[in-house]
């Protein structure tokens, strides 16, 4: 085998995925627009 194999870096993925391992991702905004036809109807 090639002795330089042991000097490549991991792959960046990979790398980055370990940096990303401990963040918890916010929960998904509500993108909703103007009333639904239920929320219509209940309006006076």
């Amino acid at each position: 085998m090639n002795p330089l194999l042991s000097r490549l870096q991991p792959y960046p993925f990979e790398r980055l995925r370990q940096l990303f391992a401990s963040v918890t991702p916010n929960p998904p905004p509500n993108l909703r627009v103007g009333l639904t036809c239920r929320m219509a109807e209940r309006r006076p």
